[in-house]
């Protein structure tokens, strides 16, 4: 795995980026970081209150200064926030930090999971108003082109166990180290 800086998580909230993260990094013996967290730590409060408070540009800005600040950091799994490729400047820092890996899943596995986290309201604010389907349909069909933009590698999360997608990404990361070393011997 020498050949990997970081992994690094980016999908709509719901998909799995935490979960599938904790596992990855063990899995890798990387260490684990949550971006929503450290925002939440400078913050010093939830991303619902900080939103709330001072606004999703605050929040954006917060993201971007975390994102910059983990440049250096090697051996990690790092889950970001869903709308980190909104912000131009995020999309810059993106491919600085390692691969990134486009986790999504399907719109009523996403529903689903979201209701069934009691962490929704507080590390999930409302992105708009109305219909949370609607509000979700919205914002996907504006982000998943930035997503794929972004991507090295997609696993759909649909239906599978949390260590699956972990082995997906595992898996990825040995073929792409494997052909580096081919395509190096080659030259």
């Amino acid at each position: 795995m020498d050949a990997v800086k970081n992994v690094v998580l980016i999908g709509y909230r719901g998909t799995g980026k935490t979960a599938v993260g904790r596992v990855l990094a063990r899995k890798l013996r990387f260490s684990f970081i949550d971006t929503d967290a450290m925002i939440e730590a400078r913050a010093g409060s939830t991303i619902g209150k900080l939103v709330e408070k001072e606004g999703w540009p605050r929040f954006r800005d917060l993201e971007r200064e975390v994102l910059r600040d983990l440049r250096p950091v090697e051996g990690a799994v790092i889950a970001t926030g869903g709308g980190v490729p909104e912000d131009p400047g995020n999309l810059e820092i993106l491919p600085g930090l390692g691969r990134v890996v486009w986790l999504t899943a399907q719109n009523g596995e996403i529903l689903k999971r979201l209701a069934e986290d009691g962490k929704t309201a507080n590390r999930r604010p409302s992105l708009g108003e109305g219909d949370f389907r609607r509000e979700m349909e919205t914002v996907l069909e504006r982000r998943i082109p930035l997503y794929r933009a972004a991507a090295d590698f997609v696993v759909d999360t649909t239906g599978k166990k949390i260590r699956a997608v972990a082995g997906e990404i595992v898996e990825w990361i040995e073929k792409e180290r494997y052909v580096r070393e081919q395509h190096w011997r080659t030259l």
